[in-house]
């Protein structure tokens, strides 16, 4: 292990490299593949799978799955006539998302319990036809660019949900990488393989400056 420590050092510049591939080749991958678990599951004849088909056959809109979609002002309420105009809109445009069944307004009759106290917040209820796991992987993203394409001064928008989790993927995040450095045999802190763990493991308190000293590193100082 030492010696491939030492092998490793001596080749930074490629081994960041290959580190560097593999990791957008792996991200590219799974945004391809996606993620669709098995979770669904019969029992025919029993108790429990007829109330599960009575539910699908005669509730429809309660049988799949829920996502919501929350709106926040920083100022004023959601009652502002703006405010409001806006959210009904974004409500009525969900409404016509594939398999989306049904979107619970926080100004219909019953959305009354969907507005904060202090008039500040507010979510609305989507039912989907299907659980997360039988809908494709996209169905959320209309819902992702809606938030996206909002833009009304003072009020913001988030979704959250299954369905949107699907449709956001799978991304390798900073925290793995500084995962694997960490994990990896750790040379004396004196030695610049051990300045360059002390940078990896700063990337979580300040990235962008412990992501230039490792570029530095790499690219910049001689071989030992």
């Amino acid at each position: 292990m030492l010696s491939l420590t030492r092998w490793c050092l001596a080749h930074r510049l490629q081994v960041f490299v290959v580190w560097v591939v593999v990791a957008v080749a792996t991200s590219i991958a799974a945004q391809a593949v996606g993620r669709r678990y098995a979770t669904n599951f019969s029992l025919p004849g029993t108790e429990s799978q007829q109330v599960v088909d009575l539910l699908q056959r005669e509730f429809a809109s309660q049988s799949g799955d829920v996502d919501e979609l929350v709106f926040h002002v920083s100022h004023g309420t959601v009652m502002a006539p703006a405010v409001k105009a806006a959210i009904t809109s974004a409500v009525a445009r969900v409404q016509t998302f594939p398999h989306v069944v049904d979107v619970i307004s926080p100004y219909g009759s019953g959305g009354a319990v969907e507005i904060s106290k202090d008039g500040r917040t507010a979510f609305a209820t989507i039912n989907y036809d299907r659980r997360s796991n039988l809908l494709p992987n996209a169905t959320g993203k209309p819902l992702l660019e809606l938030v996206k394409s909002v833009q009304i001064p003072g009020l913001e928008l988030a979704v959250g949900g299954q369905v949107v989790e699907n449709a956001e993927g799978f991304n390798i995040g900073p925290a793995t990488t500084v995962g694997v450095i960490a994990a990896s045999p750790r040379p004396p802190l004196k030695s610049r393989g051990g300045r360059v763990l002390r940078w990896a493991e700063g990337l979580a308190k300040d990235g962008a400056r412990g992501a230039t000293q490792i570029l530095h590193w790499v690219c910049c100082e001689p071989d030992p």
